[in-house]
Order: C-alpha cells, then structure tokens, then sequence
C-alpha cells in the first residue's frame, strides 16, 4: 500500500492492487461531417496554392490516403477515363484502387489545368509553388493540413488536426453508418482487420452493447475497499 498526500491530507493510493495496470492510450482524433466539410470548403479557388491543396485535401478526406502517398502520387495513377485512382502504399506495399470521385476528378482537372506548372520533365503530380519547381513533400502536406484547420475555424482545442485526423474521422463515420470492417480496411487500405483495432475504440455505439458487470471485489482489494486492512499498513 502507498500512500499519497494531496491538500495537505494522506490519501491512499490503490494503484499498485492492479495487476497488469496500463496506461491508458488516447482515444483517435475524430472531426464531424460538418467540421470536414469546412476545411475542404475553405480554400481560396483564386490563387494556386488554394486550387492545389483543395485538391490535396480531398484525396484524404474522401479516401483517407495517406500524406506519403499524396505526395508521390504521378499521372499514371491517375485514370480520369475509367474513372479510377490506383497505387502501390508507401508504408504497407500494398496495391489500393478506388473509384475517382466526381468532385475530386474535378479538383484534379482544375489543378492540372489551371494551378499545375508545365514541368514536362516531371510525372508527379503535385509540385511546389515556387522555383525550383519540384514534386511536394509530405511534411509540407501535414503543415497546410494543420494550418487550414485553424484558417476554417474549426474548434482544434484538445484535438489532433493533422492529416492523420481524416483517416480516423472516416473511420469513424463510417462505423456510425454500420459500415462493415471489410469494407473500412479496403478504403483505408489496411492489410489486414487487427489493423482496425485502433479505430475500433471509437465505436461508443457498439462497445455499449458489450458491456459487461463490475466484478465484486475480493481478497486484500476487499478488505481494503471495507477499511478493514488499512491499519494494518499504517
């Protein structure tokens, strides 16, 4: 038994009668389909660095892609004819396809055609804004992210708002809709389901229904819930 003294009082301090005590983790950042849509509405269409990182920001707020991947996304990835958007991940190596989105194939067109300098050289897609022109790195994707999360007013405080925070909203937004596991990891493109596990934390709704009873306290934990071993250490 320890004991702790707080305000001047001894307290008792129980947390070495659990066995196994961990930490607990933080629970995902999560932003509404409200908040979402602010950020991606946000950006100024009249100036290049606004029309490039709508683009950007919709790959990961419809897909939940990873800034690595953005960054390093080229033209042959991108097919506007069967409407579809293909890579090899960085981080798993594994193949992920999705359909292009109608209003992501259009901030991609706006870009390329309108935003985009003619680097013929360079088959990226996403390039700097200013000279040397050269393919985006994903640091400075996570920075625009944080920055256009403060820029669209959206309530940051005690919240994560980097791009990380997209793949866990549409995590979660999709377990609010009872989307199947399946379903999640092949948008998210996971390898596999245990790698659900950590959005599966968020899923209040469902968790409920699993509850289960608080178990009677027994031996020495009793004893000292009841007052009656306290003494002893004292």
């Amino acid at each position: 038994m320890r004991f702790l003294f707080e305000n001047g009082y001894l307290k008792q301090n129980y947390t070495n009668l659990i066995q196994h005590h961990h930490s607990p983790r933080s629970l995902p950042t999560v932003y509404s389909l409200e908040e979402i849509s602010a950020v991606e509405n946000s950006f100024d269409l009249t100036t290049p660095g606004g029309i490039r990182n709508k683009a950007i920001t919709l790959l990961m707020t419809r897909y939940g892609i990873r800034t690595c991947d953005v960054a390093v996304l080229t033209f042959d990835n991108i097919d506007f004819e069967r409407n579809r958007l293909h890579f090899i991940q960085q981080k798993t190596g594994d193949f992920w396809e999705g359909k292009l989105l109608p209003d992501v194939a259009k901030a991609l067109q706006n870009y390329m055609q309108n935003a985009r300098w003619n680097v013929t050289e360079c088959s990226s897609v996403f390039m700097s804004l200013m000279p040397p022109y050269a393919p985006i790195d994903y640091r400075i994707i996570n920075t625009m992210v944080c920055n256009q999360f403060k820029h669209a007013r959206v309530d940051i405080a005690g919240r994560k708002h980097g791009s990380r925070a997209f793949r866990s909203s549409i995590a979660s937004n999709m377990i609010n809709d009872d989307a199947s596991t399946e379903v999640i990891r092949k948008i998210l493109g996971h390898g596999t389901k245990h790698a659900l596990k950590h959005y599966a934390r968020i899923d209040i709704k469902s968790m409920r229904i699993c509850v289960l009873p608080v178990p009677e306290p027994t031996g020495n934990f009793a004893n000292i819930l009841s007052g009656k071993g306290v003494t002893s250490h004292v």
